[in-house]
């Protein structure tokens, strides 16, 4: 099933690194990433900045491990859309009233992996096509788990960040009531790995 875009799930917003094997990965890979935008020599980052890059990067990293630790083929689909990212959009969240993930943070987030090649990424055509965007964790970022022992029992779910809205194939929200049963469909309770 190599390169199969269609083994795949949506992604995860909910995933947090909950022992201190996972946070220090965190941590690691969040510091390389201030070290990555020095050298790049783009402005420094406020300490609320620092904050939102570091969520976002656990936030990505916690859900390459979750697909990797399922299925080391699966990829991981997004959105890049601005609708999505925008109030009715998937990945609006109205118990904070923001996109969660924040549209510009999650693209430069994945640039940086993308260039440190921790992961392999498909970015899809604009409009609604066949595909999202897909994203894996790639052969390097595998080792770097493997190395670090990782895998999904170091992760757990936050109940402060709202599952990812489901759509049905016409793109119209399906209550989660509605969507149990649905390959595609998030809840808290599901499996880390799903």
């Amino acid at each position: 099933m190599l390169n199969d875009l269609n083994n795949s799930r949506r992604n995860r917003t909910d995933l947090r690194a909950t022992t201190q094997e996972a946070k220090n990965f965190v941590r690691d890979l969040f510091s390389t990433y201030l070290a990555f935008r020095d050298h790049k020599q783009k402005r420094r980052l406020t300490e609320e900045q620092q904050f939102a890059f570091r969520e976002h990067i656990e936030m990505v990293i916690c859900d390459l491990l979750a697909a990797w630790h399922a299925d080391p083929e699966r990829f991981i689909g997004y959105s890049r859309g601005k609708r999505n990212f925008i109030k009715g959009g998937s990945y609006w969240s109205y118990k904070r009233n923001k996109s969660i993930p924040a549209r510009a943070i999650l693209f430069e987030i994945i640039e940086f992996l993308d260039a440190l090649d921790l992961l392999e990424n498909h970015i899809a055509a604009a409009g609604a096509g066949e595909f999202s965007s897909r994203m894996r964790a790639s052969a390097r970022l595998s080792d770097e788990f493997s190395n670090s022992n990782l895998n999904s029992f170091h992760l757990g779910n936050d109940p402060e960040y709202e599952v990812i809205v489901v759509k049905d194939e016409a793109k119209k929200i399906i209550p989660l009531e509605d969507a149990k049963g649905r390959k595609r469909c998030f809840d808290p309770t599901f499996p880390v790995g799903l």
